[in-house]
């Protein structure tokens, strides 16, 4: 398996959705993540339409994948490593209504580490509630991070939002968003419609969002990509008009310096560990629903296989609770020019509360690691079923 980071360029304003309402027209922006599913879909129009890969070749690319794509995230002007400088805030993160140290909108996290400590002992849900009481009477004590007594109402939950490190704290990542304004045009007379506007929230030029791009050793997509500097995709909306133009730039990076960034340690049977949803974590039944509680998940999967080639660790771990809201992905695609099937899973910086129920061969924590970038099946191509392990929490709280 070869890996790649992925850096990509806003070139002109580009308009993201996270969410339509009636006939389109009321709206909300995404600007701080691209789902991988967006990228993919932009990145295999873009062979096509630019650099003339011929449309079977994208079709088993695409029906037959041997990658994986995480989402992207948004970072600032200097250079920032994934995971690392660069998350997703998970569904223990909340974050302060008023700055620390001059810093806005600082998040902390109740602490993944000490819910699983708790779970030796409680069950679940009072393991959560016990992390929640402790947590809310040391805001109070000025015992977190912000050095000073706090009300738990002064907070308020950012679950799912890209987060950047600054110095010892974390905090929202800024990106840089204008308004466009354009009238509204009569379909039947082509002129203006009198004091009708649209306006739109779009992404400004020089924005740039950063990834990863698993692919297998066998893939086509290697001897496609291996010379192309500076890839040209559209995506969003209003390519037609000039909207959500890009540069894409791909480079191979170490895996073994990847992995220790995530910082396992020693995995044992019975442990208990954490995995940070990034995108949609779902299954397929055939339909893809959202994980539940009580779900098992049994790795290395036939997916992984095919991406890592065989594999003789084992891991097997049971999902006693999920901590985080459902969200649903759908969009158009250019390939086909139908809309994508609608998907349901668990949303971004959802939380899956595991127990390791068998742990065989000598690189369990390098095999669960490996779900950071590889995933769990299939459906990585998309971004979906992307998580990473965790024992220890990355964002502070003391």
């Amino acid at each position: 398996m070869r890996l790649f980071s992925i850096e990509l360029q806003i070139v002109s304003p580009t308009i993201l959705v996270s969410r339509t309402g009636y006939r389109g027209f009321a709206y909300k922006s995404l600007y701080d993540y691209i789902p991988a599913s967006t990228f993919r879909g932009a990145l295999m129009s873009g062979l096509m339409l630019n650099y003339n890969v011929d449309m079977n070749v994208i079709d088993k690319l695409v029906l037959d994948p041997d990658y994986s794509i995480t989402p992207l995230l948004a970072t600032e002007k200097t250079p920032r490593s994934f995971i690392r400088d660069i998350m997703v805030a998970h569904a223990l993160s909340i974050k302060m209504k008023w700055p620390v140290d001059k810093i806005e909108g600082v998040i902390l996290s109740r602490g993944i580490g000490r819910l699983l400590d708790m779970l030796r002992t409680h069950d679940p849900k009072e393991a959560l509630l016990r992390l929640i009481i402790d947590t809310n009477r040391e805001l109070l004590q000025g015992k977190s991070l912000a050095r000073r007594s706090m009300h738990p109402s002064e907070t308020t939950v950012c679950t799912g939002d890209v987060i950047i490190r600054d110095g010892k704290y974390w905090r929202g990542v800024k990106v840089e968003t204008d308004m466009y304004t354009q009238v509204g045009l009569d379909q039947v007379r082509g002129s203006a419609v009198p004091a009708l506007l649209y306006s739109y929230e779009h992404i400004k030029p020089g924005n740039i969002y950063v990834g990863y791009m698993a692919i297998s050793e066998k893939s086509s997509l290697l001897e496609m990509l291996k010379d192309m500097k500076n890839i040209r995709i559209c995506l969003g909306r209003g390519i037609s008009r000039g909207f959500g133009r890009a540069l894409v730039s791909l480079e191979e990076i170490d895996l073994n310096h990847f992995l220790n960034t995530i910082g396992l340690e020693r995995v044992r049977r019975g442990d208990y560990i954490a995995l940070e949803v990034l995108s949609l974590a779902l299954r397929e039944t055939p339909i893809p629903l959202p994980l539940r509680s009580g779900d098992v998940i049994e790795i290395p999967t036939p997916w992984m296989e095919k991406i890592l080639g065989h594999l003789d660790t084992r891991v097997k771990l049971r999902i006693l609770a999920i901590l985080g809201n459902t969200s649903s992905y759908g969009g158009w695609s250019i390939r086909t020019n139908k809309p994508k099937l609608m998907v349901k899973g668990i949303g971004r910086g959802g939380l899956l509360i595991c127990r390791v129920e068998e742990a065989e061969g000598r690189e369990a924590e390098r095999l669960l690691s490996m779900l950071a970038i590889v995933g769990l099946d299939h459906l990585a191509s998309h971004g979906y079923n992307i998580m990473i392990p965790l024992l220890k929490d990355p964002i502070a709280w003391g």
